[in-house]
């Protein structure tokens, strides 16, 4: 991960719209641990093989 916010890297990597976010979940969100910010991209990335839909993160 850079320097990026959780929010904008969770984003760019396709897990979440940040534009669907409210200032409180953009908070919560960049106060995750690098290790939680992964969990949640691993999620992602293995609940949605061949699709290009968020999922689960749904705030």
């Amino acid at each position: 991960m850079s320097n990026k916010s959780n929010t904008e890297y969770l984003h760019d990597e396709g897990v979440l719209n940040k534009s669907d976010l409210s200032t409180e979940h953009v908070e919560a969100i960049d106060s995750l641990s690098k290790l939680e910010v992964e969990q949640l991209k691993s999620i992602h990335d293995n609940a949605n093989k061949d699709k290009d839909q968020p999922v689960g993160i749904f705030v």
